[in-house]
């Protein structure tokens, strides 16, 4: 049987796909906090996931909160784990298509926000981006950090979220980890 941990800061609510596909799977989840990532496999710490819930996560992660985000990544590089970054989306990215491909996500309504003092003000249109980013800084900022820090983005559906992980963490797990032993050691190397 595969033992896997999940987080336990992950809200469980959130991930009802991934963990139908690891009941169905006979996948067993512990639920603690890990150091780094959201998933790693039970005593195995030299790997860990970071899920995101989209490409609108990440773009925060690497915009607004890039400094926190690069001292989490060198934390687990020094500790010794590789992390993956694996980002959901409704459908199947890679770095071009993303730059060709995606779309910002738009308000449907009109939002509203009361005040202090009862009056409602308007916080965003309908049609709106709910986020502004440039996807082509994005993607370049990603592909940077893959080659300086060594950390791994990878891509897939909500709905192949669950065996994206299995496949990472227990499936395909020596090839994440020579990745990170050789991008570990070439640091180690300047």
């Amino acid at each position: 049987m595969i033992q896997i941990i999940e987080d336990s800061r992950q809200q469980a609510t959130k991930h009802d796909l991934k963990n139908e596909y690891f009941n169905n799977n006979n996948i067993k989840v512990l639920r603690t906090k890990l150091p780094f990532g959201d998933y790693a496999l039970y005593g195995d710490f030299t790997l860990a996931i970071d899920s995101k819930k989209d490409i609108m996560e990440i773009a925060g992660n690497l915009t607004k909160d890039h400094a926190r985000f690069k001292r989490e990544i060198v934390g687990a590089n020094d500790f010794g784990t590789g992390i993956v970054i694996l980002i959901e989306e409704d459908k199947q990215y890679t770095f071009d298509s993303l730059i060709t491909d995606y779309k910002i996500p738009t308000y449907k309504n009109k939002g509203w926000k009361t005040l202090p003092n009862g009056r409602k003000t308007i916080t965003h249109y309908a049609g709106q981006p709910m986020a502004q980013f440039n996807i082509e800084t994005v993607v370049k900022i990603m592909r940077t950090m893959q080659e300086r820090y060594g950390v791994l983005f990878e891509f897939t559906t909500k709905e192949n979220c669950g065996k994206k992980i299995i496949d990472i963490l227990y499936n395909n797990r020596d090839y994440y980890k020579e990745y990170f032993n050789n991008k570990l050691q070439n640091k180690k190397e300047e």
